[in-house]
């Protein structure tokens, strides 16, 4: 990937909405890229919080392995996402592991660094301050979603949280293991297939092999919203 790859990341991103031209060419001097093949780890759970990372291209899953040994999928990120962020910005062991679901780069900023950039710019406090606001707000929803929601109100509900537009019509799809999927929707596996053939069968999706294609994604918003 080349620079101006990476600076439209920097652009288009919501950690750097606000900053100057001046600004981002710092931003992205001090950045190094991070190469991670499909499986690959950027980082696991309860190591040291020395990088952010910034998805330039493919995607990350960050999992939560629990002391009973379980695991969960918390939040699949595409480009512009961030990850390592609540653990730089507390100074504390990153709480999950992120690992590439596709070949994935990454720009990283050493945590000292980034730190320095803040104090020089101070719209990326600002911006991190929303943005981890953001997340912790997600997943309030789903704990709500977990205790109120049906199973296929929350599946729904998932897939169009995480899908991305992708193929050559700019459809929207989901790529991640069933088994991903029922973690981020917080059902159990076999609920999960039969909810999924359900959803083909009404015409809604199509199924390949680890990806969800949306035929209709106002169908499914109506399901997530509980309103069908």
């Amino acid at each position: 990937m080349n620079e101006i790859v990476f600076r439209h990341t920097l652009e288009s991103s919501t950690l750097f909405a606000g900053l100057d031209e001046v600004g981002l060419t710092e931003v992205l001097t001090l950045a190094s890229p991070r190469e991670a093949a499909r499986d690959g780890a950027l980082f696991r759970q309860e190591d040291p919080p020395t990088h952010l990372f910034l998805v330039a291209r493919g995607r990350l899953k960050l999992s939560h392995l629990s002391p009973s040994g379980s695991q969960v999928t918390l939040r699949i990120l595409g480009p512009g996402e961030l990850a390592g962020c609540a653990a730089v910005i507390r100074r504390s062991p990153y709480p999950a592991t992120a690992t590439a679901v596709d070949d994935t780069t990454a720009l990283c900023w050493n945590a000292d660094r980034f730190f320095t950039l803040m104090r020089a710019y101070p719209v990326l406090a600002e911006n991190t301050l929303r943005i981890m606001s953001g997340r912790a707000q997600d997943f309030l929803g789903r704990l709500v979603s977990a205790a109120a929601k049906t199973a296929e109100e929350r599946i729904a509900e998932a897939i169009l949280r995480s899908a991305t537009h992708g193929g050559p019509t700019d459809r929207l799809e989901l790529r991640v293991s069933r088994r991903d999927l029922a973690e981020l929707s917080d059902v159990n596996y076999f609920t999960l297939v039969r909810t999924l053939s359900a959803f083909r069968k009404q015409g809604i999706i199509d199924l390949n092999e680890n990806c969800v294609v949306v035929r209709l994604p106002e169908r499914l918003r109506v399901i997530a919203s509980g309103s069908a």
